[in-house]
């Protein structure tokens, strides 16, 4: 995220997405990070948020079900 923001040359979008960098990381080694959540920068960092279903079985080792599966064109 904090790339795209910078491709499209929004400076206080790119700062936003530095800052959850750097308490991502100090979130993740005290456990505090949310799951779920994508990270934009119009969502709170705190925020829970549903894990898509074919994101879920990959985390889990498991392969996507035909029925999960998205195409994309």
């Amino acid at each position: 995220m904090f790339q795209v923001e910078f491709r499209r040359g929004r400076p206080a979008a790119a700062f936003g997405q530095a800052i959850r960098i750097v308490l991502g990381a100090l979130g993740s080694a005290v456990g505090a990070v949310p799951t779920g959540n994508t990270g934009g920068t119009n969502i709170s960092m705190f925020k829970r948020m549903p894990v898509d279903l074919e994101m879920q079985n990959i985390i889990d080792g498991r392969l996507p079900s035909e029925n999960t599966r998205r195409f994309h064109p």
